[in-house]
């Protein structure tokens, strides 16, 4: 199984998720929505779509995700899902934010 690695970097009551998360195909696009579940879990829900009119071919492919959490610095757990099918994931915590 295949673990999706997401950075965290930190600012005060701010955490900045990024990585990539491999979709089935080359026309499948990914987003992402973050659902808190309590004041230190949080729900990373990824879903896809088709691109209309676009020519699919069906190999792993790439898509890269952002997205901003609020919450405490410390102590915030993640959970996540594609397409609502469980998605391992581990979370590298960075305390400076790069540009």
């Amino acid at each position: 199984t295949r673990v999706v690695l997401v950075r965290d970097f930190l600012k005060v009551g701010e955490h900045h998720l990024s990585g990539m998360v491999m979709v089935p195909s080359t026309c499948k696009q990914l987003s992402v929505r973050a659902t808190p579940i309590s004041d230190t879990l949080v729900h990373l829900k990824f879903t896809t779509w088709e691109e209309p009119y676009v020519h699919c071919e069906y190999s792993d492919t790439p898509r890269q995700f952002r997205t901003i959490v609020f919450g405490p610095s410390l102590g915030m757990d993640f959970l996540a899902t594609l397409d609502e099918a469980p998605l391992r994931i581990a979370v590298t915590p960075t305390l400076e934010l790069s540009r």
